[in-house]
C-alpha cells in the first residue's frame, strides 16, 4: 500500500509540474530563478548520495519525478526568458549560503547530520520562491502549490504505513510540506489581484 501511495505522489507531482510550467510559459507566472537552480543542484546531490546505497525502484522512481520537477523547471524558466534572467543581491546572497549548506552536507555525509544539512539547504533555497510570492502572489499560482502539498501529504501518509521507516525518514518530506503549504497560503492573495496586469513580474 505505501508503494502504491508514493507512486499516486509522483503522479501529483508531475501533474503540478505541467501545469506549474505551462502556466509560466504562457506568461501567466514567473517562478524564481535562483530557487529552481538550487532545488536542481540539492537534488543532484540527493539522487548520487541515495543511489549509491539504494536501488529500490520506488527510491528511484522519487530520485527521478524530483530531478524531473527541479531541473525542467530551471531549463523551462531559461527558454522562457532566453537565457535573460536577473537575481537580486538578496537571493544571490541566500543562494551562496544554500551552496555552502549543500557543501557541508556532502562532506558530513552521517545520516543525522547530512538530513539537518539538507534541510539548512532545501529552506534557503525556499526563501526567493516565497520572496517571489509575496512581492507577487501571481507568480507562483496557487493550483500547483496546491497540488505539491497534497503529494507531501501523500508521501508522509506512505510513510507513516511503511513497517521500516523512522523517525528521520519523517523530516524531510515534513519540512516539505510546511514551504510548499506556505507558499500555496501566500500565493491566494494573487486571486484579490488578478485583474492588476499580465500576472508575473519577470526576473
Amino acid at each position: 500500500m505505501s508503494t502504491f501511495l508514493i507512486v499516486i505522489s509522483c503522479v501529483i507531482f508531475v501533474i503540478a509540474f505541467v501545469d506549474y510550467n505551462w502556466g509560466m510559459l504562457q506568461g501567466k507566472n514567473m517562478p524564481a530563478v535562483a530557487a529552481w537552480i538550487l532545488f536542481t543542484l540539492i537534488q543532484v546531490v540527493n539522487t548520487l548520495m541515495n543511489l549509491s546505497f539504494t536501488v529500490e525502484w520506488v527510491t528511484v522512481l522519487l530520485l527521478a519525478t524530483d530531478f524531473l520537477i527541479c531541473a525542467g523547471t530551471s531549463v523551462l524558466i531559461l527558454v522562457r526568458t532566453q537565457g535573460k534572467v536577473s537575481v537580486d543581491t538578496r537571493d544571490k546572497q541566500i543562494a551562496i549560503l544554500s551552496v555552502l549548506a549543500i557543501v557541508l552536507w556532502v562532506v558530513f555525509q552521517s545520516s543525522l547530520v547530512g538530513v539537518w544539512l539538507n534541510q539548512v539547504a532545501y529552506c534557503l533555497a525556499f526563501i526567493p520562491t516565497y520572496r517571489n510570492a509575496k512581492r507577487n502572489p501571481l507568480n507562483e499560482p496557487t493550483r500547483p502549490w496546491s497540488f505539491w502539498t497534497l503529494a507531501f501529504v501523500v508521501d508522509l501518509v506512505a510513510l507513516s504505513i511503511r513497517p521500516t521507516s523512522v523517525l528521520l525518514d519523517f523530516v524531510a518530506p515534513s519540512v516539505c510540506l510546511v514551504w510548499h503549504l506556505a507558499i500555496t497560503v501566500l500565493s491566494l492573495r494573487g486571486g484579490q489581484n488578478a485583474g492588476s496586469g499580465n500576472g508575473f513580474t519577470p526576473r
